[in-house]
């Protein structure tokens, strides 16, 4: 498993935890959706997450009733409700978000689980794929042309922060092995992961 994968189900099961200490005490997602694969065992998924698990989704995500939206919650303070407002705004999407944009953000949740596709996109935008293609024509990009700009940037903000190996860098980035995410990197930045790491050292050195 990747860390990726860990990071998605942590962040699953940290807001299932945090629904589950505000609805009623007996209450669980009707179903827990994951975009990649299933592991060899569910043993400590469904210590987790319970028996309802779905792999390969179009999303990473909980599965509820609206009206569970509904429940008062009962540590609510009437006092904080403009400031929870406040800060919802600055969570959500503006309404005028572009596709590009939105396909954007997709893609850096769908690459670690190595199914990132112009057709799953599509469907979560809820759109076919060649509305899909239109729009990213119209705004001068194509599907590929997004999927290498994000993982240009997130290759870069990974290598620099220097916490993670390469094979867990091409892990994330939806590579199939080490050698792959190599040939890519070396195309778009004309040095291997090492060597632009080492550069990146020399220009910006820590310490000192």
């Amino acid at each position: 498993m990747t860390l990726g994968r860990q990071s998605i189900e942590l962040v699953i099961a940290s807001l299932a935890r945090i629904l589950s200490a505000f609805l009623p005490e007996d209450w669980r997602p009707l179903s827990t959706c994951f975009v990649h694969d299933a592991p060899p065992t569910l043993e400590v998924h469904h210590r987790a997450f319970g028996t309802d698990i779905a792999f390969e989704q179009d999303f990473n995500g909980l599965v509820f009733y609206s009206s569970d939206l509904d429940s008062i919650n009962p540590l609510s303070d009437p006092m904080f409700k403009p400031y929870a407002r406040q800060y919802l705004d600055l969570l959500a999407p503006p309404e005028d978000a572009s596709v590009v944009g939105r396909v954007r953000g997709i893609i850096e949740a769908l690459l670690p689980g190595g199914s990132c596709t112009a057709a799953r996109i599509a469907r979560s935008l809820g759109m076919d794929r060649r509305t899909l293609h239109r729009h990213l024509s119209q705004a001068g990009e194509s599907y590929s042309s997004v999927v290498d700009s994000v993982r240009a940037d997130l290759a870069r903000r990974y290598i620099t922060r220097g916490d993670r190996n390469l094979t867990d860098i091409a892990g994330e980035l939806g590579f199939s092995d080490l050698s792959a995410f190599s040939r890519w990197f070396r195309q778009h930045f004309g040095l291997s992961p090492t060597k632009w790491a080492a550069r990146q050292l020399e220009a910006f050195p820590t310490g000192g």
